[in-house]
């Protein structure tokens, strides 16, 4: 983390820790936890290092969380995620193939439970198909055709920013410290994330 966000979010607490050693880390005195971790440009990256930042490390901050007490835990994820789905020679390891979908499984699946035993009281699980606007991984040509023909595509397909899942979370969140959200709730799709976005009135 770049200590200069304490300087400019005066709230924030920057809390340093070695990713290489993430499951012996103490989170007790949070009570909640959010996992964002991604690679970025996973066609750029091996599958060996995909599997590392999309799957490992979370699944290890995740383990460390419960360890420590932490009874709610929110998750960015992908659409389409799904352990069952393989490495295919087309799409290689981008964003939305086999091996990618395979990944963000594999995490969901790791984050949720160890065998039979729950981690979290309560997990959700935020799968959006594209970020835009505020993701500088999304291509704005890819992201601006996303948007101006979000009219005729599925609400599952539309896009959704960085602010709208940021918003999401934190009021997902509320609602599973207020109870309301017990086990593992998966939220598919930008439109899905951005009417959850928006405070009910």
């Amino acid at each position: 983390f770049d200590k200069s966000v304490s300087d400019i979010y005066k709230k924030v607490n920057v809390h340093e820790i070695s990713l290489n050693q993430i499951e012996n880390e103490d989170f007790k005195e949070y009570n909640v936890a959010y996992m964002l971790l991604g690679i970025g440009k996973p066609s750029a990256s091996t599958m060996e290092e995909l599997m590392s930042i999309d799957c490992n490390i979370p699944v290890s901050f995740a383990k460390a969380c419960s360890k420590s007490g932490i009874e709610h835990f929110s998750a960015l994820s992908s659409l389409g995620a799904n352990i069952e789905n393989s490495y295919s020679i087309f799409t290689k390891t981008g964003a939305g193939g086999g091996y990618y979908n395979h990944v963000k499984g594999t995490m969901e699946d790791g984050i949720v439970h160890i065998g039979n035993k729950n981690l979290f009281k309560s997990v959700c699980i935020y799968r959006p198909a594209a970020i835009y606007p505020g993701n500088v991984n999304t291509p704005n040509f890819i992201g601006s055709l996303n948007k101006n023909l979000e009219f005729i595509l599925p609400k599952l397909y539309h896009t959704a920013g960085t602010m709208d899942i940021a918003n999401a979370m934190h009021l997902g969140m509320r609602e599973q410290l207020c109870g309301s959200i017990e086990g593992k709730r998966v939220i598919d799709g930008g439109g899905s994330i951005v009417e959850l976005s928006k405070p009910k009135v």
